[in-house]
């Protein structure tokens, strides 16, 4: 198990909890976080995404660091506890859109670089699913397409 808390041995839970996610990461809140985070990666100086951890000491950060750091939410305001639980309820969210992104962005581990990892989570916003079930796809090129309109 990894820190999104995914098990792969149970495929009724599994499915149940593919369910949740795509509820969660369609849903209105859902999608202005995904819009929020996309907005943000693009505004980074730092074109880096960290893996298995959300800030560091040099600044590094994940995809979920980075949605916190789009919030304002720093790790002091965590106090230690970056649970998905905690920083979800920080940032008025459900724990599964928060894990959903933490197994993306840890999915390679350490055989991707933190440039790659950068590059390959804002093609997924930008234009391929963000999760899939076995019988429906979340899509955010629309999305993003709307959000680039507005820029």
């Amino acid at each position: 198990m990894d820190r999104s808390g995914y098990y792969d041995d149970d495929c009724e839970a599994t499915n149940l909890w593919r369910g949740a996610v795509l509820q969660t990461m369609s849903s209105k809140r859902g999608v202005a976080l995904l819009r929020e985070l996309y907005t943000y990666l693009l505004q980074l100086k730092s074109k880096r995404l960290s893996y298995g951890f959300l800030f560091d000491q040099y600044g590094e950060m994940c995809t979920v660091g980075a949605l916190c750091a789009s919030k304002g939410i720093t790790a002091e305001d965590l106090k230690d506890d970056t649970s998905a639980e905690a920083i979800a309820e920080k940032l008025n969210c459900k724990a599964t859109f928060l894990r959903e992104i933490m197994y993306n962005n840890d999915r390679y581990g350490e055989t991707e670089t933190n440039e790659r990892r950068y590059e390959r989570i804002l093609k997924c916003l930008d234009s391929k699913t963000i999760c899939q079930t076995n019988t429906k796809e979340i899509k955010c090129a629309s999305i993003i397409r709307d959000l680039k309109n507005k820029m």
